[in-house]
């Protein structure tokens, strides 16, 4: 929350160093703060959430944050080549407007190439000691946060269509958020990825936009389509003589559609026998329902919702997305009752608040899982960057 009003507090001031009407800033601060103000009480009082509003919050700290950083690298390159050097007095919040106005092309120009590129396809192989060696190299395609109906175009959905079918999956996954704002969008999704199918199977959970836009009635949409959509549920996947459980768990929004929504591990790992030792791989669409799983014998989740946060340092690992989520992007692991768990956060294929992504890409994932055995036991804790 700081950094948000710190953020408007500077983009405003740059503004005035501008010249706007003070009028029109002091109207941005009060509308910043009265959304805010809104979004903060309707979740604490357990209001229905302002939909609608969550996209236009997101932009607007989106852009806020991009502004702020580009305006501190002009201050820097101020300081750089002031007479004297170091001299603080010298800082001219207005002279920073070409650092401004460059940093922002730059991200709409890498944006504009994500777009025009087309969806990156993403190799990842993941060691799961013990597994059946008919399940070694089993190649799971896994998509999330589409947002149809968002911000992709026809084009960049048949594309993103194209580019899954050329990649012949054994498993493929949507990990939710796969439509954006309306149940409207159900048939669009179904048009374009209805016949799409993996080898042996294809699996979907839902996610907060589909439990906000409609619950049990977008789940019904989904049936309807034809798809394979676990709430709470698990299914038994058979792989040349080898056996898989693919269980999805139901997205923590679903309690604000009901009282008996939302995540529930206990009935979604019931039909599992408690002596199986088969490959178990979970669709979870928020990362953070991972912290329920440790009783559990859940080899792999796979979640997205966080995009990381749309923006990030290339391969250093930072994003947007972890100044509200500590599990953000990437592969995570941890042992649980002797036991390896891991988890792997999907950044997104869509676009929620703005069109725009700068370092984290667009992506379509493929995982190849293996058997090999992980002989140094640190690699128990690491986290892989985001690239």
């Amino acid at each position: 929350m700081f950094l948000y009003v710190f953020c408007q507090w500077v983009v405003g001031r740059f503004f005035l160093s501008l010249g706007f009407n003070p009028l029109v800033v002091y109207f941005y601060w009060l509308t910043s703060a009265a959304m805010v103000f809104w979004l903060n009480l309707s979740f604490r009082l357990g209001l229905k959430r302002p939909f609608r509003l969550f996209p236009v919050f997101f932009g607007q700290f989106f852009f806020s944050v991009v502004i702020s950083g580009q305006i501190a690298l002009g201050f820097l390159l101020q300081l750089m080549f002031s007479n004297p050097v170091g001299c603080l007095s010298c800082l001219n919040l207005k002279q920073t407007w070409p650092v401004v106005f460059s940093g922002l092309m730059v991200v709409f120009l890498v944006s504009f190439f994500y777009r025009l590129k087309g969806p990156f396809v993403r190799n990842i192989t993941i060691e799961i000691p013990h597994m059946s060696d008919g399940l070694n190299g089993l190649r799971v395609v896994q998509l999330s946060d589409v947002h149809v109906g968002g911000f992709l175009f026809e084009r960049d959905l048949l594309r993103l269509r194209e580019t899954v079918l050329s990649l012949a999956p054994d498993l493929l996954v949507f990990t939710g958020d796969m439509i954006d704002h309306s149940i409207e969008e159900v048939p669009r999704f179904s048009r374009i990825f209805g016949d799409v199918q993996g080898r042996y199977g294809r699996f979907l959970v839902m996610g907060n936009h589909e439990q906000w836009i409609g619950g049990k009635d977008v789940y019904s949409a989904f049936l309807d389509g034809g798809f394979d959509l676990l709430e709470n549920d698990s299914r038994a996947v058979s792989i040349k003589g080898a056996d898989l459980w693919v269980v999805g768990l139901s997205d923590p929004a679903g309690k604000e559609v009901s009282p008996e929504g939302g995540p529930n591990p206990a009935l979604a790992f019931s039909r599992i026998p408690e002596s199986n030792e088969s490959l178990v791989i979970v669709m979870a669409h928020q990362p953070d329902v991972w912290k329920t799983l440790s009783p559990y014998h859940a080899d792999l989740t796979l979640s997205g919702h966080t995009h990381g946060g749309q923006i990030g340092m290339f391969r250093s690992g930072w994003n947007l997305a972890r100044l509200f989520h500590r599990l953000d992007i990437g592969l995570f692991k941890r042992t649980s009752n002797g036991r390896l768990q891991q988890l792997f956060i999907h950044g997104g294929v869509g676009y929620f608040g703005v069109p725009v992504r700068l370092g984290i890409r667009p992506e379509v994932v493929v995982l190849t899982l293996v058997n090999k055995l992980i002989q140094n036991e640190e690699k128990v804790h690491a986290k892989l960057p985001a690239t």
